[in-house]
Formats: structure tokens, sequence, C-alpha cells
């Protein structure tokens, strides 16, 4: 991130304002942008002073207050998805993004993960219509460990 310019020169440029010079002239003096020049003297004006706001810092949790209700649903119900948050928590008033509950779960390290139903089948993509998922491969409908629906490549020459 840039850094702000210097107080030394916001203070010569709102000098320079209320010398009389215009806010375009002093842009032009001091090399930077008229919309600059024009902020730091409303700024001068409102406050009495151009100096620059501070930067960073951290941003307020959105889901500060809700954060102990979402642990408490996340442990009665651990297969809730994050749309289905999402809409409780509209429900209770609070309107976020489902990039907001994401990031709190994230950061308290509370998971999604599934768990499978049923292995996993290692027949490939196109196996015929007979073989359940995870059921072994039927030898006769593998070729080289490719299906028959699928075709292979041409040879590179």
């Amino acid at each position: 991130m840039p850094k702000p310019y210097s107080l030394d020169l916001r203070e010569r440029a709102v000098a320079a304002v209320n010398g009389g010079e215009s806010r375009r002239a002093v842009a032009k003096l001091f090399q930077v942008s008229p919309s600059v020049v024009i902020r730091w003297v409303q700024q001068f004006t409102a406050t009495g002073s151009a100096a620059a706001k501070p930067m960073g810092g951290s941003r307020r949790d959105a889901l500060g207050e809700q954060g102990d209700w979402l642990r408490e649903r996340l442990a009665e119900k651990p297969d809730l998805t994050l749309d289905a948050l999402r809409l409780e928590l509209v429900e209770r008033g609070v309107r976020v993004s489902l990039w907001t509950i994401w990031n709190f779960c994230r950061t308290e390290k509370l998971t999604f993960k599934k768990k499978a139903c049923c292995p996993v089948n290692s027949c490939a993509v196109g196996s015929p219509a007979g073989d359940r998922v995870g059921s072994a491969c039927n030898p006769s409908s593998s070729q080289n460990g490719l299906s028959l629906l699928m075709k292979p490549g041409r040879k590179r020459t």
C-alpha cells in the first residue's frame, strides 16, 4: 500500500490555496492531482488539519456477537452447509455473505469434511451401467485400465 503524502506538502498546498491560488494551479505546482488538493482543503476547513488519516488496522468482525451461536449450532449439527448457516443468520437478523461465514469457520478451524457413504469407485468414469458405485472393476469392461467407452489418444510420430 502506498504511503500518504507528507504533512509538510499538505500544509504548503493548503496554505497556497488559502493565499489565493487556484486549486488546479497548486496541484500543478506541487505535481499532484487537483482532486487531492481539493480534498486536502476540504479536510482542513472541516477539521483544522490536513494530516493523513490513519491507515491499516483491523476490520471489524461482522459475526462478532454471533460467534458463540455459530459454534454451538455447528456442534449440534455439523453437516450444515454455509448457505444454510447464512439463511439461519438472516432469520436472526444478521445479513452476511457466504465468504464472511467461510472466513469465520476457517479462523475457528471448523471444518466441513463429509464422510463418504461408500468406498470410492475404482472403475473409470465410463464404466458400464451394471457396475455399482464402490464395486470392484469388471475386468471385461476395461482394457489396459481404460474404460471401453474411452478412446485411446493418437500415437505421436
